[in-house]
């Protein structure tokens, strides 16, 4: 696998969903998921070669906060640095929704991300944790 994009989306990815990892897709789509709620992005980049891979956050915030990033199956560069990491066996697939998908715009998103010091962080009290 080969993708080249902006290295920002993936750092904003990250903020937004606090995940721990993201999984790049075969084609171009990203996935954050953080306790079992995803953040599903299509990203603005080139394919060059088709694949996936799973990138921990700790590589992620080594990397500069702009630029082009390439990305491989245990590679990423941007600028001068390029980092290796482990292939990751796991996979993370999309949560299978019936009839219900609700797509959100970035300013929705970032209204989100505001808001989230307000939800309940344990399941003992579901009913606070409404916008998961």
């Amino acid at each position: 696998m080969k993708i080249i994009l902006d290295i920002n989306n993936l750092h904003e990815i990250l903020r937004i969903s606090g995940a721990k990892k993201v999984a790049i897709t075969e084609y171009d789509t990203v996935i954050a998921e953080n306790n079992n709620i995803q953040i599903i992005s299509k990203l603005e980049c080139c394919v060059k070669e088709r694949g996936s891979t799973i990138i921990p956050k700790n590589i992620i915030a080594l990397m500069p906060k702009a630029g082009e990033a390439v990305i491989t199956e245990n590679s990423i560069s941007c600028g001068k640095r390029t980092i290796t990491f482990e292939k990751n066996s796991e996979s993370i697939s999309e949560i299978q929704v019936d009839n219900i998908l609700t797509v959100l715009s970035k300013k929705d998103m970032d209204f989100l991300s505001e808001v989230d010091y307000a939800i309940a962080k344990d399941e003992t009290r579901p009913i606070l944790s409404g916008i998961h």
